[in-house]
């Protein structure tokens, strides 16, 4: 029974792991874009 309890705790984590980044990498695309968007690149 432990161990069936351990193997869906880890699928859990693992599931919200992958949210977690998921969720981190639009973050960051959505900021490269407002940047890229927003700013003039410099000449030097």
């Amino acid at each position: 029974m432990f161990f069936r309890k351990r193997g869906k705790l880890r699928k859990e984590e693992s599931d919200r792991l992958l949210r977690s980044i998921e969720s981190m990498k639009e973050r960051l695309d959505n900021e490269k874009h407002y940047v890229s968007h927003s700013v003039d690149p410099s000449d030097d």
